[in-house]
């Protein structure tokens, strides 16, 4: 529940029917001066207020896709990139990392884009599914070697306390974030979009409504900015979650090394791990959403009670699979 003034602000500015002026960069929201931008560079910074981060994805794709280029998707990753480039009629190149913990190959990537002469590379830092980071050093490879635009979906960095602020110095590197995560702000649906390419964001604002973003949802992301305390509280929860699943995930499973809430946990054996969790009462998302196999899935790290849980359901599944096997062999 909003506090009371904060209802009392959003009536008020909802009575004066005032919007948003998204067309300079620049509102009575001041969302730069709490992000920390470097003081010698804070002039070539600039932003667009998006709905949502992923609003964010697709006017970055419109803006700057046309029919038949090419673009960059690792794979697995967030299955919205893939969606986006295809509604702007792109050509896209997948690029499998099979193997798990299925860690990004910048290298390849470079590889990869430079032969197809990509527009546009595809990145979310942390990835999901797997929670795993890129070091900036590698994503400022891949914009130095490649002439491709690279937009980040930092949606989830926050959770990472090594990497969360703008720290990238090439002017190709399109910065993408949400307040839906680690901020609690999923209902307001608000993002913004951090470009240090005049060119760039030109392009991106010819393409934005002037009504992108409500009154309501602007005021509640400034009131998340200043939750300092609050954002290193849940940071702290999180790292004693992911310490408590690793230290006690089953010999038969493994997980992959996340900084964020997202993890993928994958069996050992041969199993349809989704459907097996389901079934046990625990709702994850199958690895095969993410073009992995039916033995892994991507689960949503919460408190230490919900992990207690998985892990007592993996401990189940594998049992009932000893099980089996025994009965099978005898």
């Amino acid at each position: 529940m909003l506090g009371l003034k904060y209802k009392e602000y959003a009536i008020s500015r909802i009575r004066e029917n005032s919007y948003l002026d998204l067309s300079s960069g620049e509102s009575d929201v001041s969302l730069l001066d709490p992000m920390k931008l470097p003081l010698d560079d804070i002039n070539e910074y600039y932003y667009t207020q998006e709905t949502i981060s992923d609003k964010a994805l697709q006017n970055c794709s419109q803006a700057f896709i046309s029919p038949g280029d090419s673009v960059i998707v690792p794979v697995p990753t967030f299955g919205r990139y893939s969606f986006y480039a295809k509604l702007a009629r792109a050509n896209i190149y997948s690029i499998k990392f099979n193997h798990f913990p299925y860690e990004i190959d910048t290298d390849k990537i470079i590889k990869e884009a430079n032969g197809k002469n990509a527009k546009i590379i595809y990145l979310a830092n942390p990835n999901n599914p797997t929670g795993h980071l890129l070091d900036i050093k590698e994503i400022e490879k891949i914009a130095a070697l490649t002439k491709a635009i690279i937009i980040i979906d930092n949606s989830l960095i926050e959770y990472c306390e090594s990497q969360d602020v703008f720290t990238y110095k090439n002017k190709n590197i399109i910065d993408i974030r949400t307040f839906s995560k680690i901020y609690g702000l999923a209902g307001a649906r608000i993002g913004y979009a951090v470009v240090r390419n005049p060119c760039l964001l030109k392009k991106i604002k010819n393409i934005i409504s002037p009504f992108e973003v409500s009154v309501i949802s602007a005021y509640l992301a400034e009131v998340a900015l200043a939750k300092v305390n609050l954002v290193e509280k849940k940071r702290k929860e999180l790292k004693i979650s992911i310490n408590y699943l690793k230290d006690n995930l089953p010999i038969s499973f493994m997980a992959t090394d996340t900084c964020c809430s997202m993890i993928i946990i994958e069996a050992k054996f041969q199993i349809n791990l989704a459907i097996a969790l389901k079934q046990k009462g625990i709702l994850v998302i199958s690895g095969e959403y993410f073009h992995l196999k039916s033995n892994c899935v991507r689960v949503t790290i919460k408190n230490i009670k919900s992990m207690a849980i998985l892990i007592k359901a993996l401990e189940s599944i594998w049992e009932e699979k000893a099980k089996c096997s025994y009965k099978q062999e005898s």
